[in-house]
């Protein structure tokens, strides 16, 4: 299983560099997963039916959400796993020999020999460093002269302060400089931000000034770039992660303080074609999906299918789409709507509450007809005239009472409702509960010529005066 949940963008990353002739020790030296992770990925992509001389036009949205079911990913929050649980078992063992001043390679023997344990180097490598806080050796790496245009190194230097035209006022200005490792060709890029936007624009002046896109990318630590430094695993950012498999080359981020990591620090012909338009920078976020089966994405409300109501999912907005994913698949797609605005699936919505949300009139009267014509009738009067939406509340209302009282009671009243000509819920709704609906409404009553007397009417001789009585 693997350590940590794995995004599909990281997962089209690994199937990328396996395309293009990367080995499972280059893509784990390249940060993303370890090599075993990477070969589980892979095999699952190759029983999916992917073919390492078929290109990367294979890896469409279905190919990528098989692989991630075929996949399991990440961990319960604070589980280490089974191989660490076995060597805290052999602690006592591994800190004897540490003490003698053996290596971990060394150590790594002795745990199979005797104490028959096969662990990784690497989970043996961090047991030891959580354990001990074992410090790091200082290294020299040794770097060739690499091939022209391949590498590019990127970093940003502060310039101090220049003044901001749409601020209005003095402010920090950097420099996002790129240096061929090659040539030791330069170029810098000023900007006042050092946002994922401004480091991408940089870039995208970088590959017009040198005519093309270089094959590796080594980022000094930069955060646009890289979520989390780390020296065997850093994390990197995957709105950035998508930038790089759009332009064609490969992020390769330098340790954080560590100068000897990088090359010699060119315009060269063996550069990749440069880009012809200009990047859609995508936004990322990571809504919960709320009760009303929406999430939020750039202040604007897309729907989800019911069953993932409660659950995080990843979005992903770009200038025209907006792609929802939970759990490296593909949930649903929108069009990209305006802020304040939605944008709403009927499928994802319950068939009892579909019809309200969407406003479809015609489908709410024909789920009132079913009960019975009478019913029909009655909601489609209701719903008759201008804005019928604003009425559609009294017809689940009266869709209400069916489920209460039954279908065969409703009808009923609804039928001595219309035959009056009485299109009011509220009236079937107190006729239902009273059990009346069987019994006739009064005629409507009509002015006559004739006096009607009445009961409890005084005679009109009650009201003379007395004879002899003063008034």
């Amino acid at each position: 299983m693997a350590f940590r949940e794995v995004s599909v963008v990281t997962v089209r990353e690994i199937l990328r560099l396996w395309l293009a002739g990367h080995g499972y020790r280059s893509i784990a030296r390249l940060g993303l997963v370890d090599r075993r992770t990477a070969r589980r990925y892979v095999i699952a992509a190759v029983v999916a039916g992917l073919d390492r001389q078929g290109g990367e036009a294979q890896l469409t949205e279905e190919l990528l959400a098989e692989v991630a079911a075929a996949v399991p990913s990440g961990r319960p929050p604070g589980d280490r796993g089974p191989t660490w649980q076995i060597l805290m078992q052999h602690k006592a063992f591994i800190a004897e020999r540490l003490a003698k001043g053996l290596t971990l390679v060394r150590v790594q023997s002795d745990l199979a020999r005797y104490g028959g344990v096969d662990v990784p180097y690497r989970t043996l490598h961090r047991f030891c460093a959580a354990e001990w806080e074992m410090p790091a050796k200082r290294t020299t790496v040794r770097i060739d002269d690499p091939d022209p245009g391949s590498e590019l190194q990127v970093d940003f230097g502060r310039m101090g302060l220049l003044h901001d035209r749409e601020a209005g006022r003095r402010r920090v200005v950097h420099a996002l400089i790129f240096t061929a490792a090659y040539s030791r060709h330069t170029f810098v890029h000023l900007t006042f931000s050092q946002a994922l936007p401004a480091v991408i624009e940089g870039f995208e002046a970088a590959w017009a000034f040198f005519g093309g896109v270089f094959k590796v990318i080594i980022p000094d630590n930069l955060k646009a770039v890289v979520d989390r430094s780390d020296p065997i695993d850093p994390k990197l950012n995957e709105a950035f992660l998508e930038y790089a498999q759009a332009r064609g080359f490969i992020i390769d981020p330098a340790r954080a303080r560590h100068p000897r990591d990088k090359a010699r620090c060119e315009q060269a012909p063996a550069l990749l074609p440069a880009p012809e338009s200009p990047y859609d920078l995508p936004i990322y976020s990571e809504p919960k999906v709320a009760r009303d089966y929406h999430v939020e994405v750039a202040k604007a409300l897309y729907s989800v299918p019911a069953a993932y109501i409660g659950c995080r999912v990843k979005a992903r907005a770009d200038r025209h789409l907006v792609r929802i994913y939970h759990r490296g698949v593909l949930v649903t797609t929108h069009p990209r709507k305006p802020p304040g605005r939605r944008s709403t699936h009927q499928g994802d919505l319950p068939p009892e509450k579909a019809a309200y949300a969407m406003r479809d009139v015609n489908r709410l009267k024909g789920q009132a007809a079913a009960h019975g014509p009478s019913v029909g009738a009655l909601a489609a009067a209701v719903l008759e005239g201008p804005l019928p939406w604003t009425r559609m509340r009294r017809v689940y209302r009266l869709l209400g009472l069916v489920r209460r009282f039954g279908a065969e009671r409703v009808e009923a009243a609804c039928a001595r409702a219309v035959e009056f000509e009485a299109y009011d819920v509220g009236l079937v709704a107190r006729m239902v509960e009273k059990a009346r609906e069987r019994q006739d409404l009064p005629a409507p009553w009509q002015a006559s010529g004739e006096v009607v007397q009445l009961r409890f009417a005084r005679l009109d001789e009650e009201f003379a005066a007395s004879k002899g009585k003063a008034r």
